[in-house]
């Protein structure tokens, strides 16, 4: 994303392009790398860790709303 003022936002390809080609001459952009995919396993590992981590949040907020909904009290564990 080329960084502009709030009031300067107006977004058509030539503008971005001017705005990147000037920003990169200019050196105020830093490069960026792809990941190189030959590590398919680590992606792979990467992406079902995610998919976890948000199932296991959304089953949280699932079982928290069903004991409001039942008006129970429900206190999480805190180690002091």
């Amino acid at each position: 994303m080329v960084p502009t003022a709030p009031e300067q936002r107006v977004k058509t390809n030539r503008l971005n392009s001017k705005k990147l080609s000037e920003g990169l001459c200019g050196s105020q952009l830093r490069s960026i790398q792809m990941p190189s995919l030959s590590c398919p396993e680590l992606r792979d590992l990467l992406q079902l860790r995610d998919t976890q981590v948000r199932q296991l949040t959304a089953t949280k907020c699932h079982i928290t709303a069903l004991l409001r909904y039942e008006a129970m009290a429900f206190h999480e564990n805190t180690h002091d």
